[in-house]
């Protein structure tokens, strides 16, 4: 049976490499859902300034 042993060295750091990587991934996601939610944002603004827009339109004819 061969007896395996373990680098605390080179755990530590795939540790930390490992934190690093999921840490990028979070910041990602999170410049993701910002970018989502101001077009979300623009998107409605628009919506209702056309929809007011009609409005006026209707009420000139």
């Amino acid at each position: 049976m061969a007896i395996t042993s373990i680098n605390p060295k080179s755990t530590v750091q795939n540790s930390n490499t490992t934190f690093g990587i999921l840490n990028q991934a979070q910041q990602k996601e999170n410049e993701l859902v910002e970018k989502v939610a101001k077009i979300a944002i623009t998107e409605k603004l628009q919506a209702d300034k056309n929809a007011i827009l009609g409005q006026v339109i209707d009420m000139l004819v």
